[in-house]
């Protein structure tokens, strides 16, 4: 597999106001939640699909602190304020624009060390989001969106959640 380098992440809040450029950027992992199921007459325990994904949680790094960001974490009035990441992500060969608009509760602001001690990575600054909203994008085109309050999942235009729908019934 070829590697992805995150070329630069420009970062904006609710889709305008310019935060700077995140040095890191962690998307969330997309994790089919799953039951055990280990009955007699089985070789081995299965995993059985419920049809909801496990919790979405997000991270980026900044090279020093952003007051804006900063006052979103643990503030009521900040759940889903949006957040927006343009980022250039090249194989060195070719590059595309990725985009991720993701909303949701602000849940950790984490300072690196400071001080003679510590290393090159003084100064960064990490946050956290627990994801209720997420969208991404390659190259402006949509690969999937989700929204956890809604129960919707759409992956390349594809509601997911449709033939779990349709299975319950009315």
């Amino acid at each position: 597999m070829i590697r992805k380098v995150l070329v630069g992440s420009t970062v904006y809040a609710d889709g305008v106001d310019y935060l700077g450029i995140a040095l890191e950027f962690t998307p969330p992992t997309i994790t089919m939640e799953t039951v055990t199921q280990n009955q007699p007459g089985h070789a081995a325990p299965i995993e059985i699909a419920t049809g909801r994904l496990e919790a979405l949680e997000a991270s980026f790094v900044m090279g020093d602190a952003v007051p804006e960001v900063e006052a979103l974490v643990g503030a009521p009035h900040a759940v889903d304020v949006p957040l927006t990441f343009v980022s250039r992500v090249t194989d060195g060969a070719t590059a595309r624009v990725e985009t991720h608009e993701l909303a949701g509760v602000w849940t950790k602001a984490e300072a690196s060390s400071m001080g003679e001690a510590a290393s090159a990575d003084a100064g960064r600054h990490t946050y956290t989001v627990s994801i209720r909203t997420l969208r991404h994008l390659i190259d402006g085109a949509e690969v999937r969106r989700i929204d956890v309050e809604a129960n919707e999942h759409v992956v390349n235009g594809v509601p997911v959640l449709d033939p779990l729908r349709a299975a319950l019934g009315p």
